[in-house]
Formats: C-alpha cells, structure tokens, sequence
C-alpha cells in the first residue's frame, strides 16, 4: 500500500517519527517547513523507504524552518530519475542512513554545520551532489564520517561526489571535513567544479573503479588531502589525478596505509565517549 499520507500526518503532528522495521512505498514526503522533524528507524538495511514514483523527490528538507532535522537508521530507496534525499535548509544531520537507487542519493544545495556520519549515497548518476542554485547557497562547517559514495551507472559525467559552483560568487563548499570517505565505480570519484575557492580538508580518502578521473579539480580549489588512495582499474585518461596548484596533499598511501584505512572504518561507535572518539581520530 501507499504509506505517503501517514508519513505526512505522522510529521504534521509530531517532531520525532519512529519508523518501524519494514518497506513503506511512498511518492514523495512532504517535511513540515516550520519545524526540525526527527526521522529514526530500525536500521538502515531494516526501515525501508521506497520511492515509487519516477523523477519525484522522496524526502525534501527545504526551508530554514526544518534547519537541523536528523534522519538515522533509516534506508531510503530509489527509482527511475528520484533524488533519493534533497537538503536545503541550513542544516540536515544523518547517522546510520542508506540511499540507493535513483539518479541522486543525497543532492544539497545549502547546508551548514551538518553532522553525516555513516552514510552510504548511491545514485546512476550521482552518489552526492551538492549544487550552488543561489549566490546566497553555501556548503559550510560540515564533517562527513565514514561515508561511501557509489554512481550505479559506471560511464562519463557520473561522480561520486559531485561539487558544482556555476556562479562562482564567493566561497561554496568551505571549511568541510571528509573522514574515511569512499567514491567508488563511477566516471569520476570526486569532481569539484567552481572558480571560488573550495577549501576543505579530505583525510583517508580513497577512489576506484572510475572511467575517467579518481579526483579532479577546478583551478580554484584549496584542499588539504592527508592520505589518499587511488586503486584499480585504471581510468584511461592521462592524468589519473588533476589537483588544483593551491591544493595540498601527501603521497598515496602503501599497504601499510590500507590497512589503517580499512582498521578505521566502524559500523557506529555506540557507548563511545567523546574523549575515546578523540582519542582514535587522533591515532589515525
């Protein structure tokens, strides 16, 4: 059955909506704009929300009055043309959260000091794609934690994460954080489009399966890169790798690095305290 009206009644009357574990096919949920709405579930392989109507939006936070609404534990799931998960409110934190199938798993065009931690996007086109549609959209002070990006559909002009700045008027993507973050079997791992400076730190970061490059850059970015790794097969375009002269970056990495990478990827950190997350961030 269609489960759209009982997700829209639910959120309409209450902030935090628990969504027990089971598939629920819905078109496309209405988030209230006049407040912050919790969205949890049972698991992200275990509460299942499936899109069924092709080219619509599932899931679309987009008015400042919904700013720092959570999603966690849930699993979204896709068809023909959907963007799986749209944020545009200043503020969408994720945790324990699935995308898959669509064209796009999570698409944001204006975020701030958003928290997505164990992310999983994948899309045919695009895993993540965050977007500049006004001069006032910025992508600013958010920490994306042991997330995976995938492009279903492996060929030219599909990312993994995908950055587009096609105004150019002032800073987009700025003072971000990529920690063991994953881009895997699209044309390109992580493209970066835009003459404003993009100026974010990516550490273990790690690309393969692409056709074209692993990471490309516009000549106005300015990242930090502390560890990367590029695996196979390899594109056939010449170079593999096209940094930006103001980036910085180290060697790739040695088996050595690898397996520190693979050490460091957790499921969750449940019962963790704040100073053991800082204690492990800082050991790798």
């Amino acid at each position: 059955s269609d489960s759209t009206k009982a997700f829209d009644t639910a959120m309409a009357a209450a902030s935090s909506i628990y969504v027990p574990a089971g598939t629920y096919n819905v078109t496309s949920i209405t988030v209230p704009t006049n407040k912050p709405t919790f969205l949890y579930g049972d698991g992200d392989q275990g509460s299942i929300i499936q899109g069924t109507q092709a080219s619509a939006t599932i899931l679309a936070y987009t008015d400042n009055g919904n700013r720092f609404s959570q999603i966690q534990n849930i699993g979204i799931v896709g068809t023909t043309g959907t963007i799986n998960i749209q944020a545009y409110n200043l503020g969408l934190h994720l945790n324990n959260v699935r995308s898959t199938g669509g064209a796009v798993g999570i698409y944001a065009n204006n975020i701030v000091a958003s928290n997505w931690t164990n992310v999983v996007a994948a899309g045919s086109a695009n895993g993540m794609k965050f977007e500049r549609l006004n001069a006032a959209d910025v992508i600013w002070l958010c920490n994306f934690y042991n997330c995976s990006t995938f492009a279903t559909t492996q060929a030219s002009g599909n990312f993994g994460l995908y950055v587009i700045d096609p105004t150019s008027t002032g800073q987009f993507l700025k003072n971000c954080t990529f920690i063991n973050f994953d881009a895997e079997y699209c044309g390109t791992g992580i493209r970066l489009i835009g003459n404003s400076t993009f100026n974010c730190t990516f550490i273990n970061a790690w690309v393969e399966g692409t056709v074209d490059y692993y990471i490309y850059e516009d000549s106005g970015c300015a990242n930090n890169y502390i560890e990367y790794y590029y695996g196979s097969p390899a594109p056939a375009s010449t170079p593999v790798m096209s940094f930006s002269a103001n980036s910085l970056r180290n060697s790739g990495w040695n088996g050595t690095d690898q397996q520190e990478f693979f050490g460091s990827m957790r499921s969750d950190f449940t019962g963790k305290r704040s100073e053991e997350h800082t204690s492990e961030l800082q050991s790798h």
